[in-house]
């Protein structure tokens, strides 16, 4: 029986001692002279462990590293170029003994990514003998990193001057961080000087709006101008991958309003559209331009203040709007007089109400005063009992 109780001593003795050690012997350690990492491509940070910097990384039993702690732990873009690092040995009551030091290179091999390098160009409008800075923020482009980006032009500053008249000029605009990685956008702008020949002004503010089943395009009035010149082109891409723009037919060459229409049946989706205008007979340099994709513009956002008309309600009861375009007075004639009254308002492009009007009850007509409006398209709102219907009209 004794000999029993040592040999059971013997063998679990070790045991018992070994399940009251709580802390791993720690051996010398010494540290990594400098530590070269890689910072991460999405967010520019990188996580220092001790199993990186302690310089005899096989000799370490692995309960060790679970005692070890390097500061800083994270290191992020702001500590490129170099910083120290110190390896801690943790106690079991949280007490932190510094160990050995080092120097850690964070470097960032990742390349800015160009987010937005548009290919249509900037139409810029130069009086004569002027000149213009052109900033990547004009042109369009952007671009992140994973560390701090930054945009410039080559050559820096890239100017413009009222000699380059008509031409369209190459812009690269390099997207480069701190670490001297970079990716380059090139860019276009377009130059045009305003010196029309009748001293009139090119007409400003184009705006191209989808407005089913239309496109609509609308400009400012030019003081003392009558008539304008319009033109549409499309960008066509040959066989051998290069694009011109060529003209569509079909169009008046002049109108006398601030606004023209053209349905969106009769365009390319996909394909990219030009649409010039000018004063008439006042010379090539008069112009406006702006450039669209029928598939990208939005639906003009109008307030509807009921819900949908009903299918089939509008094939019953019908109005007439006259005059369309109209100056003075906008009249409307109703098929039928209804027992209760109708809302009329008209809203313009940017879904603004500009006038109402109440139709009183058994009314058959009724007129909207829309002197004072500014020459362009709007869209005629007439609701009653059932529901709403919606009219382009034209004010001159």
């Amino acid at each position: 029986m004794k000999n029993t109780l040592l040999f059971c001593a013997f063998l679990y003795l070790p045991l018992l001692l070994s399940a009251q050690t709580t802390d791993c012997l720690l051996p010398d350690i010494s540290c990594v002279d400098q530590v070269n990492v890689t910072l991460d491509r999405i967010d520019g940070t990188f996580t220092l462990t001790p199993q990186i910097v302690v310089a005899s990384r096989t000799e370490l039993d692995p309960c060790v590293y679970d005692q070890l702690r390097v500061n800083p732990s994270t290191l992020t873009c702001a500590d490129i170029g170099g910083t120290f690092y110190e390896l801690l040995h943790v106690l079991e009551g949280g007490e932190e003994i510094p160990i050995c030091w080092g120097r850690v290179f964070p470097e960032d091999k990742t390349t800015p990514t160009i987010t937005n390098c548009p290919s249509s160009p900037l139409y810029v409008t130069l009086e004569p003998n002027t000149e213009l800075t052109i900033t990547p923020a004009d042109l369009g482009v952007t671009a992140t990193d994973n560390c701090t980006v930054t945009l410039v032009t080559d050559p820096d500053p890239f100017v413009v001057t009222s000699s380059d008249n008509g031409k369209t000029l190459p812009v690269d605009v390099i997207a480069s961080d701190e670490s001297g990685n970079s990716a380059v956008c090139t860019a276009y702008v377009t130059v045009t000087v305003n010196d029309c020949s009748t001293g009139a002004e090119a007409p400003e503010n184009l705006t191209v709006t989808r407005v089913d089943p239309d496109v609509v395009f609308t400009w400012d009035p030019v003081p003392g101008a009558t008539d304008y010149a319009i033109g549409l082109e499309y960008y066509m891409i040959n066989k051998q991958g290069k694009g011109k723009w060529k003209a569509v037919n079909g169009l008046p060459p002049v109108v006398s309003a601030t606004t023209y229409s053209i349905p969106l049946a009769d365009l390319d989706g996909a394909t990219r559209y030009r649409f010039t205008v000018a004063v008439s007979g006042g010379g090539s340099n008069c112009t406006a331009v702006i450039e669209f994709v029928p598939d990208e513009l939005e639906p003009s956002t109008l307030a509807l203040r009921a819900p949908a008309t009903p299918t089939g309600h509008w094939e019953t009861q019908r109005y007439q709007v006259y005059p369309n375009p109209a100056k003075h007075l906008l009249q409307l004639d109703f098929s039928e007089a209804l027992p209760t009254p109708r809302q009329i308002w008209l809203v313009d492009l940017q879904g603004r109400t500009v006038r109402e009007q109440v139709a009183s009850a058994d009314a058959w007509t009724v007129q909207l005063n829309v002197e004072g409006l500014a020459t362009g398209v709007y869209i005629l709102h007439v609701q009653d009992g059932i529901g709403i219907r919606a009219l382009k009209v034209l004010v001159e």
